[in-house]
Formats: C-alpha cells, sequence, structure tokens
C-alpha cells in the first residue's frame, strides 16, 4: 500500500510539471511520423542536451484525461500518454492538444463518457480513446533558461529509489498521432 501512495504522489507531481512545462501546436497539421522511439527516462535524458532542440522523437502509449475535460473555454485540454489503457500504469508525457474532429486533434462531445471520446490521426481516421498509438512530436527546449532538476522515483524491491535528472524545460510541438 506504501508503495501505491508513492507511485501516486509521483505521478501527480510529474502530471503538474508536465502540464505546466508543456504545450503542443498540433490541431490539423501533417507532420513527420518520428522512427526514434523513446521512453519517459529517455526524454528526461534528452533534455539535457541543447542539441535535441528541434528534433523529433515518439513514444507509444494510451492516451487519457487526468483532469477535467472543458469544451466550453477557450483552454487547450491536455492529454496524458500512459503504458497502460485507461491512464494506468506509469506517465510517460503530457502535451496540449487541440480539440476538433482534423488530423492530430482529440474530439469530446458537449455530453460524454469516455467512450465517446475519439483521438485522429495523421491521416484523419478516428481512433477509440481506449487504443496504444503512436505520439510523434518536436522537442523545443527553453535552453535560454537555466537548466532543471527532474526528480525519478520508481520502487525497486520494495524501495524507492530516485535519480535526480538535469534538464530543459520542454515544450512538445507539432504531435502526429498514429495507431502503433
Amino acid at each position: 500500500m506504501e508503495s501505491r501512495k508513492l507511485n501516486l504522489a509521483a505521478t501527480i507531481l510529474v502530471t503538474t510539471v508536465w502540464a505546466l512545462a508543456t504545450s503542443c501546436s498540433s490541431g490539423g497539421g501533417n507532420f513527420e511520423k518520428s522512427k526514434q522511439l523513446i521512453t519517459k527516462h529517455e526524454l528526461n535524458v534528452l533534455s539535457g542536451d541543447k542539441t535535441n532542440k528541434g528534433k523529433r522523437f515518439s513514444v507509444v502509449g494510451y492516451p487519457a484525461f487526468t483532469g477535467d475535460i472543458s469544451i466550453s473555454n477557450s483552454r487547450t485540454p491536455v492529454l496524458s500518454v500512459y503504458t497502460e489503457p485507461e491512464g494506468k500504469g506509469d506517465l510517460v508525457i503530457s502535451f496540449s492538444i487541440e480539440l476538433g474532429k482534423s488530423r492530430n486533434e482529440v474530439y469530446v462531445p458537449e455530453e460524454f463518457t469516455i467512450k465517446d471520446i475519439a483521438l485522429y490521426d495523421n491521416d484523419g481516421v478516428a481512433h477509440k480513446y481506449n487504443e496504444k498509438m503512436q505520439f510523434s512530436f518536436t522537442l523545443n527546449l527553453q535552453t535560454n533558461l537555466e537548466r532543471h532538476s527532474v526528480m525519478e522515483m520508481k520502487i525497486v524491491d520494495g524501495k524507492l529509489q530516485t535519480e535526480s535528472i538535469k534538464g530543459y524545460l520542454q515544450r512538445i510541438e507539432d504531435v502526429r498521432i498514429d495507431k502503433a
């Protein structure tokens, strides 16, 4: 039970940091699919190197909204990607995503359940919210700011292990969605 609480606290902290530090300019664009699949850990490491600014990478996982989704205001919702469906498993990445029915957007009706949400891939094909997808993106590093430390936490053999990784704030841009 203790390990579950630590994982939940770490996920909430990381989700908050990601939501504050990332954004996306995807809606409707036709972006290049990245062949370089990375993990959350690799993204944190890559963010420490200025030469990765503007490069394309991708992650594979299941989309999930971890907070309220509002379609009545002008704010763009934050979509998170997890290793398992329905927001379970490890958080891989979070980014803003445009609402709509065009390529690389998400559709949320005014009244909905999770089953009503659809992700539109780069070809404009609708996919169910619980399908495994590939998200390619441009990594924009805020190299004009000082590097900060990202604390990664994991439970190994019942013990909490932490690792501090120095990196620049990230902006996730030009997101392309494809079926994994």
